[in-house]
């Protein structure tokens, strides 16, 4: 009985250790999101392209996109309250006027 449970945690462990060598990532996404960040959580959090612009060039300056940190996930409360033609999200021109 010993050797078979032996044998049950070596497969297993075997198993989830190939089972992360898909390809797709060693990582999870690494980077800054913009949820609850100069607000209270429940309200409304506005991010700006001032806010978002600071953060990339922090990640640059201190260099942590040079160990992986490339992303900057906008989670809500940047887009404008109408889609452009093609049915698209559009960010608001108040909140990041140079787009």
């Amino acid at each position: 009985m010993f050797f078979l449970l032996l044998f049950l945690e070596l497969y297993l462990l075997l198993s989830l250790v190939f089972a992360y060598d898909n390809g797709i990532s060693p990582t999870p996404p690494m980077g800054w999101s913009t949820w609850c960040t100069n607000d209270l959580c429940g309200i409304p959090d506005r991010c700006s392209e001032y806010e978002v612009r600071r953060k990339a060039d922090a990640m640059v300056e201190n260099g942590m996109v040079a160990l992986g940190y490339k992303w900057i996930l906008l989670d809500d409360c940047w887009s404008d309250t109408s889609r452009d033609e093609n049915g698209e999200l559009q960010p608001s021109p108040k909140l990041f006027p140079r787009y």
